[in-house]
């Protein structure tokens, strides 16, 4: 007790000065009169949690969206969808493909089975125009038999062929038609005076070797019969190689080059 009336007594002989220079100190320090205490604004420790909310709510912000599971059914079937459709692409490639070479297998194969068959039936052709060759050479010379005096018409159909301005012309034949043209010119005095009748064994029967100065007319048998077949299967393979080549052109276009 004696100790703080001690202290109160300092108090009150404290110098005025000293005490002033107190207050003084107290608003350095930030202290706040009662006073003017009504007028302040009461500030406050800032809450632990709402920083925590703040910075949670900043990194959701920040942090990548991850897609739904509807999103992610969708990104599964479109690329399924993609998936299928390129697929679906390289099996038609694929497939063109095969068919083009399976094409040129057939068309190969088509022309390997083709090839015997054609040379079966040139040969066969070619038999065929020998057979009637040999018939026809039959049938003529029977037909000469009977009428020996076509001789004359060969040789006046050979005789129009010369040139108008010839001088001497040598008429060959079998001795046996030789004969008979000599026979038939004396008698109607049809044998022009330049004309000159030779035998030659080596020509048959039915045909005659005119020659003059400038010209020569080969009108035996043999080459009238073969320029009468020349003429009659010429045309005939004309047509053959014709329709062919047709054919070869009117041919399906997938045969010939690849889809």
């Amino acid at each position: 007790m004696n100790k703080l009336k001690q202290e109160n007594n300092e108090l009150d002989t404290r110098d005025p000065m000293t005490v002033g220079q107190g207050d003084s100190d107290q608003h350095e320090l930030g202290v706040i009169d009662a006073s003017d205490a009504e007028s302040s604004e009461r500030w406050e420790l800032p809450s632990f949690d709402q920083r925590q909310r703040g910075r949670k709510a900043k990194e959701e912000a920040e942090a990548p969206k991850l897609p739904t599971a509807q999103e992610i059914a969708a990104i599964r079937e479109a690329a399924y969808e993609e998936g299928m459709q390129q697929g679906l692409d390289a099996g038609r490639q694929q497939a063109k493909q095969e068919l083009a070479k399976m094409a040129k297998q057939f068309e190969a194969l088509m022309q390997e089975l083709e090839h015997p068959f054609k040379q079966q039936e040139e040969q066969l052709t070619e038999e065929f125009a020998e057979l009637a060759m040999m018939a026809t050479r039959h049938i003529i010379r029977r037909e000469l038999q009977q009428d020996p005096q076509q001789i004359i018409a060969v040789i006046r159909d050979s005789i129009k062929l010369l040139p108008s301005y010839r001088r001497q012309v040598m008429i060959q034949l079998h001795p046996e038609d030789a004969n008979l043209v000599r026979e038939t010119f004396s008698v109607g005095k049809q044998q022009e005076s330049s004309w000159i009748i030779a035998d030659d064994p080596s020509i048959a029967r039915g045909g005659c070797l005119i020659t003059t100065d400038t010209s020569r007319i080969d009108a035996t048998l043999e080459k009238r019969i073969a320029e009468l077949f020349n003429h009659i299967f010429g045309d005939v393979r004309r047509s053959e190689t014709r329709n062919s080549e047709e054919a070869s052109e009117s041919a399906p276009s997938n045969q010939r080059q690849e889809p």
